[in-house]
């Protein structure tokens, strides 16, 4: 929204994507081979998306960088969409191999299915470098879960509050060695793998900052902005 805003141009409003309301299946953690006693991070894509752009590598960076290879850290990967992302997903997939505590669940789940999975974890990481929404991290946000993010991008227009953990970064290149969003003309952000790992260890170190509050997504009031809209082309009209 900021880029589209000027002096002297029209007013630009943020209308937020509608988010149903996350309902869990109530499958326990022994429903996805995790340790109850565990701190459980959770990294959600889609490898088709653009391997990229959402940047898993550097999830699992961050990750390494804050618990090494602690048998009571784990850090789920949950994608699909595998298939079709060639050697950038293989990439990922071998750094992930060569860590004891990182799992990957290549599968399309149901939707009770996966808010299940958000459910079991104690923090979602997200270290993309340009989002249009960020539908997992709100879903994560609604159930109560801490979300540790990139500060960048669709995402900043909701992740705030007590659970929000934003990632510092700097501004690169679009460059995308699968070419679905590769603008070298155009930047997005590089997050900051320490500030994240240190996002981790702070929540993995203190247990009250894995149950924030629920955050409340309330349904967007679309009708409000149609009549905005009409009032800004036509002012006079009745």
């Amino acid at each position: 929204a900021d880029a589209m805003r000027r002096v002297g141009g029209p007013t630009v409003t943020v209308m937020p994507h509608p988010l149903p309301q996350p309902a869990p299946m109530g499958l326990g953690r022994e429903a996805f081979g995790l340790p109850a006693a565990a701190f459980v991070t959770l990294c959600l894509f889609d490898a088709g998306s653009s391997i990229a752009r959402k940047n898993p590598g550097a999830a699992i960076a961050a990750h390494v960088a804050a618990f090494g290879n602690r048998p009571d850290r784990i850090l789920v990967l949950k994608t699909q969409g595998t298939a079709g992302a060639g050697d950038a997903w293989r990439a990922v997939a071998a750094q992930a191999a060569a860590h004891s505590n990182i799992r990957v669940i290549d599968a399309n789940l149901p939707r009770g299915e996966l808010w299940s999975l958000m459910g079991v974890t104690d923090a979602v990481i997200s270290m993309h470098r340009a989002e249009g929404f960020g539908f997992a991290l709100a879903e994560a946000m609604a159930l109560g879960r801490p979300v540790v993010a990139t500060g960048w991008s669709g995402n900043m227009d909701f992740m705030a509050g007590p659970g929000a953990f934003a990632v510092p970064y700097t501004l690169v290149p679009a460059r995308d060695p699968q070419a679905t969003y590769d603008f070298p003309s155009m930047r997005w952000a590089e997050p900051n793998i320490d500030a994240a790992a240190e996002a981790l260890i702070h929540i993995a170190d203190d247990p009250a900052l894995r149950r924030p509050p629920p955050v409340l997504f309330p349904p967007p009031d679309y009708l409000s902005a149609l009549h905005l809209g009409r009032e800004m082309l036509h002012p006079n009209r009745p």
